[in-house]
């Protein structure tokens, strides 16, 4: 059983530098996403934070999944003239379609994507169909999620995630990379 969920991580190189750290819509309520590309940053792997993400459902006080995360970057000490926000595109393939449109654009060749450790092998797909094809060179960073990986089945709110993005990593291979 562990292994259904392992093969989910996608594990990469480490990341050496790159022109913008971009962080994927959504996380946790913590701010793990945000967390990793401050200390991405403060590290001089990259000089910039794309944040990722279109509108938040009704009744949020951020907006756009954007925006959300420039707020916790801003809470982390990020300044905002290190933060970019694509507040656009609905879902993975989406935000990272407008991550390629914006890097095409500013000349950006090398991304380092940020998200949550289970996502990182749809991610993956998706990136190696949408950035490769642009000629943008991507890596990933992730926080691991400790034991979760080892016992996933024994917890509700894991075995939804872990089934959930089995489900949506089949449907996301099927769809078209405009």
């Amino acid at each position: 059983m562990t292994g259904v969920a392992e093969t989910l991580v996608h594990r990469g190189e480490a990341p050496l530098s790159a022109d913008v750290l971009a962080i994927h819509g959504g996380g946790d309520a913590v701010g793990t996403r945000a967390a990793i590309a401050r200390e991405l940053l403060h590290s001089g792997i990259a000089p910039i934070v794309v944040t990722l993400g279109g509108r938040l459902p009704p009744g949020g006080p951020n907006g756009t999944y954007a925006r959300a995360s420039a707020r916790r970057l801003d809470r982390l000490g990020v300044g905002a003239d290190r933060i970019i926000e694509i507040a656009s595109g609905s879902g993975t393939v989406g935000e990272i379609t407008e991550l390629r449109d914006h890097a095409v654009l500013a000349g950006w060749r090398r991304v380092i994507l940020i998200s949550d450790w289970w996502h990182t092998r749809r991610i993956s797909a998706i990136a190696s169909r949408t950035l490769d094809r642009a000629g943008i060179a991507w890596s990933l960073a992730a926080a691991p999620s400790g034991d979760s990986v080892t016992r996933w089945w024994l917890d509700p709110t894991f075995r939804r995630l872990v089934i959930g993005e089995w489900m949506r990593l089949g449907v996301e291979s099927l769809r078209p990379i405009p």
